[in-house]
């Protein structure tokens, strides 16, 4: 009896391409936008560019770091790396309100400043509260609990 092949590839033969894939596309268009800011003579575009990448790569560390520490682990090095992915991620949001909310009207720039204000409020949300009450509930299994890679998974 002759053993099946299969052309798709298993889980942990492909791995690599999915997840630098993001990373490409992602530092391309901050290239091409650093660029086109230069020719524009738009500093502050292209350092506003910049930090939004560095930033971006720090969470991408913080969070890996995050998600292989236990799940029942309370330390102060968890509680400090769950305020420092809230900052991050609202730094980030009020960078981009910062940026683009003086584009539009005093009105609409209020708007956006409270929607980000909003979303800065439910990322806290996600990773103060509903998660420190998700680790006090006892009747959850270790099979059972959910690992998250992403706040929006979450909410």
């Amino acid at each position: 009896m002759a053993c099946k092949t299969s052309n798709y590839a298993t889980p942990q033969q492909n791995t690599l391409l999915p997840s630098i894939v993001p990373y490409i596309l992602m530092i391309t268009n901050s290239i091409s936008t650093i660029y086109k800011a230069y020719q524009h003579q738009d500093y502050l575009m292209i350092v506003f560019i910049v930090l939004v990448l560095l930033a971006f790569l720090l969470l991408e560390y913080l969070s890996s770091v995050y998600r292989y520490l236990p799940s029942s682990e309370k330390s102060n090095k968890k509680y400090l790396l769950k305020c420092a992915i809230w900052l991050i991620y609202s730094a980030i949001l009020f960078g981009f309100a910062c940026q683009f909310a003086p584009l539009f009207g005093l009105s609409t720039g209020i708007l956006i400043y409270g929607i980000f204000g909003v979303c800065s409020a439910v990322i806290f949300y996600a990773y103060m509260i509903y998660e420190e009450e998700d680790a006090s509930s006892e009747y959850l299994s270790d099979e059972e609990t959910k690992h998250y890679d992403f706040i929006l998974e979450k909410v």
